[in-house]
């Protein structure tokens, strides 16, 4: 069996979104399948691709030609413009053609962002033979598609072989963006970045360390919320420290932004840290201010941890944490209801590795242990013949 997978990563070097599928497309790889993947921007140095390359996948990337014809197609002039939006559309044209002439069996579309980029649904349309598809969705930025073609992506997405989304709440706003409901639709859970799921044993000093691990994308992760919350003068009369991790391009701002709060001497921003573990034991409890999500990671790895989490309640957070139980919700996704979080979770720190142990409990009930072994099952069973797939149904 061929899979063939899309990535439509954009902007960074590798992010969570693709945790699901490279770890299946390496399972499936190490059984002896075959594993194509395409991705919509330039080729970058990462570590997680040559892994891929390494264990057989064949990866495709759009050629230089697209960072010339989008560097042209910012010029002025009419002219100019319309011979770079050619040069960049053939560019990015260029590799799902050579990924498709592999004749992928089933195709996995990963989507990091919400729904389909308009453009590049078009591409799709103009470069996809017919075959089983199965579209994995990680997050919803509350996307509503021009009546133009909302139509033509509600089709799409209906005669997928399945619809797959990390969070409850990420399938129920993509219905409403689209006002359809699917059928198809499935929940599937991301893997976790521990090996082992023991708690972390509880840190031992007494001055209060937070952690709020993520990308550093403010419009993302809301890191500057944090920031606002914690200069307020009754947080800058107690005795804690806050450890930001993760890279990204508000790296420089946000170490700005704790300048100019005068949280310097509290504040250090860390690059991303690989071993999770290594962040638990110097902390007591992570921090989600985020404006976007779906269901991060970094919760769940914390949870496994025995870790309590303050978080805004926005996308699939809500599914795995319980307010006063395995940690805390602000109201709202500002600053001040930040706080409010913040000032509840301060007043009960002495539960907090109660609550961590409960958020433990939580979180071995509610993981799949297995994930990539989930996705490859429903991958194998999208990619049987139509015949096939009729005469199981008609059994059932």
């Amino acid at each position: 069996m061929r899979i063939g997978v899309i990535s439509t990563i954009k902007y960074l070097p590798w992010g969570g979104s693709e945790e699901l599928w490279s770890r299946t497309a390496k399972l499936a790889l190490k059984r002896g399948l075959e594993v194509n993947a395409c991705f919509i921007r330039p080729q970058v140095d990462h570590p997680k691709w040559k892994d891929l390359e390494q264990a057989g996948a064949q990866l495709f990337y759009p050629s230089s030609e697209f960072s010339f014809g989008t560097r042209l197609a910012s010029r002025a002039g009419a002219l100019s413009y319309r011979i770079g939006e050619h040069v960049r559309e053939q560019a990015r044209l260029a590799p799902l053609k050579a990924f498709f002439a592999t004749k992928p069996d089933v195709l996995l579309i990963n989507e990091g962002g919400g729904i389909l980029e308009h453009s590049f649904f078009e591409m799709l349309v103009k470069t996809m033979p017919r075959l089983p598809y199965v579209a994995l969705f990680h997050n919803n930025f509350e996307q509503v598609p021009a009546d133009s073609w909302r139509a033509d992506l509600v089709r799409f997405f209906s005669n997928a072989e399945a619809v797959l989304y990390v969070a409850e709440a990420t399938l129920r706003a993509t219905e409403r963006n689209l006002a359809t409901d699917f059928a198809n639709a499935r929940i599937v859970r991301n893997p976790v970045n521990i090996e082992s799921i023991d708690k972390e044993p509880w840190p031992q000093q007494p001055l209060t360390h937070l952690a709020c691990v993520g990308a550093l994308d403010v419009m993302r992760k809301g890191q500057d919320l944090l920031l606002e919350a914690l200069s307020t003068r009754g947080w800058k009369a107690r005795d804690w420290r806050l450890g930001i991790y993760g890279s990204g391009e508000h790296k420089k701002y946000l170490q700005e932004l704790t300048s100019y709060y005068g949280l310097a001497d509290r504040v250090e921003i860390h690059d991303e840290v690989r071993d999770v573990r290594a962040i638990w034991r110097d902390n007591h409890a992570l921090v989600v201010p985020s404006r976007i999500e779906s269901a991060p990671l970094v919760i769940v790895e914390a949870m496994f941890c025995g870790r309590p989490v303050i978080a805004t309640p926005v996308g699939g957070i809500r599914e795995w944490i319980q307010d006063g139980r395995n940690g805390f919700l602000s109201e709202a996704v500002t600053s001040d209801a930040v706080s409010a979080a913040l000032e509840r979770s301060w007043e009960r720190r002495q539960e907090w590795p109660h609550m961590g142990a409960r958020g433990h409990e939580d979180a071995i009930r509610m993981y799949d242990p297995a994930p990539e072994e989930s996705l490859l099952s429903i991958l194998t069973e999208a990619a049987k013949p139509a015949d096939v797939q009729l005469a199981r149904a008609a059994a059932l």
